[in-house]
Formats: C-alpha cells, sequence, structure tokens
C-alpha cells in the first residue's frame, strides 16, 4: 500500500496568541506542542513524523470550574510507525475525522462542582483515563484530576501506549458522562465512580458528535467503573478498580454477538531517590479481550542533563485466540533533556514482540520527540 505523508494544519502562533490575549474574566490557559518522528528495523513499515496540539482553558464559574480541552493532531501514515505498530506511540491520532485524517477538535468539555468538603461531581464531555489508572501521588484535594506521575504522560513520559494506561481495560474515547469523587486527607484515601457512554467520539464510525447522544442505539452501553485509593510508599499510592464495558461484543469464539467485557486492575506507585517507579497490572474478560493478563514496570530517575525512564510490560494472550497468537512483549528506554524550560526533547527506544499478538510482528522503533508548552498561569 502506498503511504501518503502526514498532514497537518497546527499553529503554533495561534497557540501563544490566545496564551498571550488578557484574561480579564481569570480563566487559565495551557497549550502544548509535540511532534513525534519514527522509524523502525521493519522494512514494511515506513519511518514518521506525526505532530500534535493541545489547549486547555479552565474558568471558574459559579461555585465549580468548566474545562475545554482542544485537541488537534495530524494525519497518521497509511504504512507508518503508529499504524503497523499502534502500541508504539500514545500520541498518534488522538483526533481523526471519519476518513482517518487529522483535525482540531473539542475534545473535553465538562464541569467540577463541589458537593460537600471532601466529595466533588464532574459532569460533561470527558475522558474516564483522566480520573482512572492514575500514575503518581494521591491527590486528596479539589479538583480531583490534572496531575500526573511517571507513565501516565505520553507528551513527555513514556510514548508507548502501554506504559501511558492499562492496554486491557476498554477505555471509551471521549464521551458524555459523569463522575463522583471523594477524598480525605486524614485518611489519606480516595474513590472514583465514573459512568460514561462505551462509545466514544472515536469510536463511533463517523467520529461526529451528534453519534455520542445517540445513547439508545443498538448494541451501545455504558462503561462503568469504581476505583478505591490510599497513599502509602511515602508519597506514593495503591489503587485499585473494577469496570465494565455493556455495549454488544463478539465472543473471540464466534459463538456470541452480545457479550460484555468487564475487568479488574491494579496501579502503585512510589518514589526512589529523586526519581519513581510505576506498576500496573490487569486483567480482562477472556472471551471477547484479545489480551487477558497484562503486567508493566515503570522507572524514570535523573540522569546527566535530564530523565531517563525505563519500562517493560507485557500482555498474556487470551487461550480463546487463533492458536497461532503469541503473547506481546513491550519495552521502553527515554532519555528526556530539557532545552528551555518550556521546550524538552526525548530520544526514545521501543522493542515491541508480536504486535497486536501477531506471531512474526516484531521490531525495534527508534524515536525523537519534542515537546513545547506555554502556560498563562
Amino acid at each position: 500500500m502506498t503511504s501518503r505523508p502526514a498532514t497537518a494544519s497546527l499553529s503554533i502562533p495561534a497557540l501563544a496568541a490566545a496564551l498571550a490575549a488578557p484574561s480579564a474574566s481569570g480563566a487559565t490557559l495551557d497549550a502544548g506542542l509535540t511532534s513525534t518522528f519514527q522509524t523502525t528495523d521493519d522494512s514494511d513499515t515506513h519511518s514518521e513524523q506525526l505532530i500534535s496540539a493541545d489547549l486547555v482553558v479552565t474558568q471558574t464559574l459559579g461555585p465549580g470550574e468548566l474545562l475545554l480541552y482542544l485537541e488537534g493532531s495530524s494525519s497518521p501514515q497509511r504504512a507508518g510507525v503508529s499504524s503497523g505498530y499502534p502500541e508504539a506511540n500514545a500520541d498518534a491520532g488522538t483526533a481523526l475525522d471519519r476518513d482517518g485524517d487529522g483535525r482540531f477538535q473539542v475534545s473535553e468539555l465538562r464541569y467540577a462542582l463541589p458537593l460537600t468538603e471532601s466529595g466533588s461531581l464532574h459532569a460533561g464531555l470527558l475522558d474516564a483515563t483522566v480520573f482512572l489508572d492514575a500514575s503518581g501521588p494521591l491527590k486528596t484535594t479539589y479538583p480531583v484530576y490534572d496531575y500526573r506521575g511517571i507513565a501516565n504522560d505520553e507528551t513527555t513520559q513514556f510514548l508507548g501506549a502501554e506504559f501511558v494506561n492499562n492496554p486491557l481495560i476498554e477505555f471509551p474515547d471521549y464521551a458524555p458522562g459523569v463522575v463522583y469523587g471523594w477524598q480525605d486527607s486524614a485518611s489519606q484515601s480516595a474513590f472514583r465512580l465514573v459512568l460514561t457512554g462505551s462509545n466514544g467520539l472515536a469510536d463511533n464510525p463517523d467520529a461526529s458528535y451528534s453519534s455520542l447522544l445517540e445513547l439508545d442505539e443498538s448494541g451501545r452501553g455504558v462503561f462503568l467503573a469504581s476505583e478505591v485509593g490510599r497513599r502509602s510508599f511515602g508519597s506514593g499510592a495503591v489503587r485499585l478498580g473494577l469496570w465494565l464495558n455493556s455495549r454488544d461484543h463478539q465472543t473471540l469464539d464466534g459463538e456470541h454477538d452480545d457479550a460484555r467485557n468487564y475487568g479488574a486492575y491494579a496501579v502503585a506507585d512510589g518514589g526512589l531517590g529523586r526519581g519513581g517507579w510505576n506498576l500496573r497490572a490487569g486483567w480482562a474478560n477472556p472471551d471477547v479481550s484479545a489480551g487477558e493478563y497484562f503486567l508493566a514496570a515503570a522507572l524514570e530517575q535523573p540522569v546527566g542533563l535530564g530523565d531517563v525512564g525505563l519500562a517493560g510490560g507485557v500482555t498474556l494472550a487470551s487461550d480463546r485466540l487463533d492458536a497461532a497468537s503469541e503473547d506481546r512483549l513491550h519495552t521502553e528506554i527515554y532519555w528526556r533533556v530539557p532545552v528551555t524550560p518550556a521546550i524538552h526533547i526525548s530520544p526514545d527506544l521501543q522493542y515491541i514482540q508480536h504486535s497486536d499478538f501477531r506471531p512474526g510482528e516484531d521490531a525495534f522503533i527508534l524515536g525523537l520527540r519534542l515537546t513545547a508548552t506555554l502556560s498563562s498561569s
């Protein structure tokens, strides 16, 4: 298949102008621009350069806070690294239209309302991964989102998707929903309850906003998840969660088309010197999920002028898959070096064995990432 070059209409001046504009209303603006280049020793897969942009606006509104997240990405190549090895770039193709071409979109529009001293409610178009399966210190103050550990941000940390979120959790893409968050500083514990539609923006064939509201369409359901967490390992945390995606799934043996996917997961974080570590584990319904078990470990430490991250993970294939399927192995190492306080460059090397559980799909992937951030706060 003939590849086509990535296309993008991402405007750095527009982002800078937005941040430089006076903010008499007290709004806070944060913007980021990320460029990735990846190449591989797989001769059937082409080198690929991609760009993504993020703009987050938060505004105090009444007793709570309104958040608007605008996102853009360039078009992935048909035979590029992100198509041949989708685990290799979690920042690829995060905002695409129905034809698979890059676009700008409203990814989140949600309102956070404090209910009590310890509880808060979030509602609107939201990303469930903001509230679940997080890496980093357990936040026990309002609001209960927007914090980072060492394995949760593909623009500055691990680029491999399996070290950003647990791959077995069937998160919907940006979807309408509500989140209840409870946190208690005294007990150093927190609780999340998330309810969204089962199909997010990118989960629908036409990738349209109108399709998000077709909640009664045949075969659709809900995504429901709960998570409890407790601060431990000094400033670290342990999180345990359960989840359900109730849309109709075809079983791997092809005998049923109305099965449900569900599972459990765990996350542990802790500090290590001036760096930190992260562990993730998970299980999903082997009747419908290609992967049944997942385990990964990640480490970040200051080295020289920057920070080095090292991670490895394995996803065990469901025994209901084709007999030729193989367990997936994924490793990554990167070195994040600041050029200025707002600009970072990160050389990156990954090895993926049995991508998408396909035998023989093995490759070394060499990458370079450039990240620039701007903030009005």
